[in-house]
């Protein structure tokens, strides 16, 4: 008992040295921590997003030398194992899944196998959480970042279907259909966005004029079709589908050891993503989109 005081004693003054701005004390506090409670979920997950804020800080600075590369490459593949530790202790929680493939997210274009690890980590937190509308956001605009428009599409249909209200569903559908170039149900669902956002809200000019793009692209014959059945709650609008991250100077070539992979889950089989052409368009032998 005394063990587990002391533990939550050093975890919130690493909160505190977060707040602070104060990285390696923070680091340094949580692994003491970690260290007299080794079974508490929530140090696990906080310890991976220092590691991975340290590493992002890191890889952010100029002139950078072999060492700190190493320090970053090393931080990061912390982050991941800490992240997998807490699924370990409890691979029920859709959360940590999510947690985990954010992080493999984050290295995509830096880590090979990290996007095929971040769909099949994202796999299994909605098959935890299948009723989530915003995690089926998430998990498309995974799928719209690497250009698999079509399971994109997929994700934020069921995102829509769960909150028939949920304007930001609507308009990452519409990017999606837009990309596909099948520009009457990019204009659909972008009216059916422009619908559910309020008049005083700053998206809606945004909005609006996007939709007056797309009704240029549309045929005539096609400008009395009507948006798709929605709720009455207004809501508000974020952002299209976002691609990863520009990688940092101190990112390039990551080398993940084959630990980094996901944990293995009984509930779902691990999805590789389809083969894509040069132009990153599925092959036909076969997402501030994240808000």
């Amino acid at each position: 008992r005394t063990r587990v005081w002391q533990a939550d004693y050093y975890f919130k003054k690493s909160l505190d040295a977060t707040q602070a701005n104060q990285g390696i004390n923070t680091y340094n506090l949580q692994i003491k921590a970690i260290s007299l409670n080794p079974y508490a979920e929530k140090y696990h997950l906080t310890y991976a997003q220092t590691n991975f804020a340290l590493a992002n800080s890191l890889a952010s600075q100029k002139d950078l030398n072999d060492q700190d590369r190493e320090n970053v490459s090393k931080l990061i593949s912390q982050s991941i194992r800490e992240a997998k530790l807490t699924i370990n202790l409890n691979p029920l929680t859709s959360s940590y899944w999510a947690s985990l493939a954010d992080l493999y997210r984050n290295i995509m274009p830096v880590a090979q196998d990290a996007q095929n690890w971040a769909v099949s980590s994202y796999q299994q937190a909605v098959a935890l959480d299948p009723t989530n509308p915003l995690l089926r956001i998430d998990f498309g605009g995974l799928y719209y970042s690497l250009k698999a428009y079509d399971q994109a599409i997929e994700q934020f249909k069921l995102a829509v279907n769960l909150k028939p209200d949920y304007a930001n569903g609507y308009y990452n559908l519409s990017a999606a259909y837009k990309q596909k170039e099948d520009y009457l149900q990019a204009y659909l669902n972008l009216q059916a966005a422009v619908n559910l956002v309020p008049a005083d809200s700053p998206d809606k000019a945004q909005a609006v004029l996007e939709l007056e793009e797309l009704k240029e692209k549309l045929p005539k014959d096609q400008l009395q079709a009507q948006p798709p059945t929605k709720g009455l709650q207004e809501d508000q609008l974020t952002t299209p589908p976002q691609t990863p991250p520009s990688p940092k100077p101190g990112f390039s070539n990551i080398t993940l050891p084959e630990e980094a992979a996901p944990p293995e889950s009984q509930l779902t089989q691990p999805e590789t993503l389809p083969e894509t052409s040069p132009e990153g368009q599925p092959a036909t032998s076969s997402a501030q989109p994240q808000p």
